[in-house]
C-alpha cells in the first residue's frame, strides 16, 4: 500500500494522490507498506529509482547501509524482531533528497499514523526539511527498540525469579536461549544502525543537523550496553540453573547411593544363607523370624549411622 503526506500552505500537511503530487514544488514523505510488484514498478516509474535498489529494501538478507546516487541517498535500516517465530533482522528502506523521504517495508510501521495524529509538530518538521523527518522516522524506530529492550528485561526477571526460587523446570533453559537469541538479532541491529547513523552525519550532505543526529547514536550505544548487561545476566542465569539441576541429580544420586548401602549388609546374609553349607540358626524352628530381625536391625543401625553423619 503507497501514502503520500504533503505539505501544504493552506492545509498543513495532509495525505494526497501520488500520482498528483508535484515533488519539486512541496515536502512530501510516501510510506510503501508491504508493497506488491505493480506498486514497486509504480515507485521506479515516478521517481526514476533503479528497481534493484527497491529490491534492497525488501531482502532480509540485507545489511544495515548507505549508498549516495546522484539523487538521493539509499538508507537501509535495520529493524530487528524479538519473537521466536521472525528472527531475522528485517530492513526497512529509505530514499531521502531534499524535497522527499520514500520509506518501504514489509513490517508494520507507525510512523504515518504518528504524523497524522499530531498535526502541528508535522507542519513544523516538514517546514524543518526532510533531514529532520527522517531524524523522527529513526526515534520512532529507536523507540520500538527500547520497548524490544523493555520485553526483554522483564522476560529476565521472570527467569530470574523462576530460577533464584527453585522454580525452575525443563522450559527454563529453552527460554534462556530464546531470550539469548533476541538480545543477539537486536544487538546486531543495533550495531548496523549505529554504522549507517555515523556514515550519515559524516558522509551524506542532506544531513544538515548533524549534532542531532549524533545524539541518534548515543541513544543506540546505551541500548547496546544495556543488551550487553543482558546478555552477561542471562549467561549467569543459565550457569545457576545448570548448578540446580546438577544439585537436584546429586541430591537423588546421594539416596540412592544410601538405600544401596542400607540393603548391602541384608543382600550379604540372605546370599549366604543361600549357599549349602551349615550356617547358624539354620535349623531353629523359628530360623525365619531370628534372620529376618538380624535384617531389620542391620537396616536400622546403617541408617543410624548414615543419620549422625547427616547423609541422608
Amino acid at each position: 500500500m503507497i501514502r503520500c503526506l504533503m505539505l501544504t500552505p493552506e492545509r498543513g500537511v495532509v495525505e494526497g494522490d501520488i500520482k498528483q503530487i508535484n515533488f519539486n514544488k512541496t515536502i512530501s514523505v510516501i510510506d510503501v507498506a508491504d508493497p506488491t510488484v505493480d506498486e514497486l514498478k509504480e515507485i521506479h516509474h515516478i521517481f526514476s529509482i533503479p528497481t534493484s535498489d527497491i529490491r534492497h529494501c525488501l531482502d532480509l538478507n540485507e545489511s544495515a547501509r548507505i549508498r549516495q546516487a546522484k539523487d538521493y541517498a539509499l538508507i537501509i535500516y535495520s529493524q530487528a524482531h524479538c519473537n521466536e517465530e521472525a528472527k531475522r533482522c528485517g530492513p526497512i528502506g529509505i530514499f531521502l533528497t531534499k524535497r522527499y523521504m520514500i520509506i518501504i517495508h514489509t513490517d508494520k510501521l507507525n510512523f504515518f499514523e504518528e504524523l497524522q495524529a499530531n498535526p502541528q509538530t508535522a507542519v513544523q518538521m516538514f517546514h524543518a526539511g526532510a533531514d529532520i523527518i527522517l531524524l523522527r522516522l529513526f526515534y520512532h524506530l529507536i523507540k520500538g527498540k527500547e520497548k524490544m529492550l523493555e520485553n526483554i528485561e522483564e522476560s529476565l526477571e521472570m527467569i530470574e525469579n523462576d530460577v533464584m526460587t527453585g522454580k525452575d523446570n525443563a522450559r527454563v533453559q529453552q527460554r534462556i536461549f530464546a531470550l539469548k537469541n533476541s538480545s543477539l538479532y537486536l544487538k546486531k541491529s543495533v550495531s548496523g544502525n549505529r554504522n549507517v547513523i555515523t556514515e550519515l552525519i559524516k558522509n551524506v550532505p542532506l544531513i544538515r543537523e548533524k549534532s542531532l543526529f549524533i545524539d541518534l547514536n548515543i541513544e543506540l550505544m546505551q541500548i547496546n550496553e544495556t543488551l550487553e548487561i543482558c546478555r552477561e545476566r542471562l549467561t549467569t542465569i543459565l550457569e545457576v540453573h545448570v548448578s540446580n539441576v546438577s544439585n537436584r541429580i546429586n541430591a537423588v544420586m546421594k539416596y540412592l547411593t544410601a538405600v544401596t548401602a542400607v540393603l548391602l549388609v541384608p543382600t550379604v546374609i540372605t546370599s549366604a544363607y543361600g549357599m549349602n553349607i551349615k550356617l547358624p540358626f539354620q535349623e531353629h524352628a523359628q530360623a525365619f523370624w531370628i534372620i529376618a530381625g538380624i535384617l531389620v536391625i542391620s537396616s536400622m543401625i546403617t541408617l543410624f549411622f548414615f543419620y549422625n553423619k547427616k547423609w541422608i
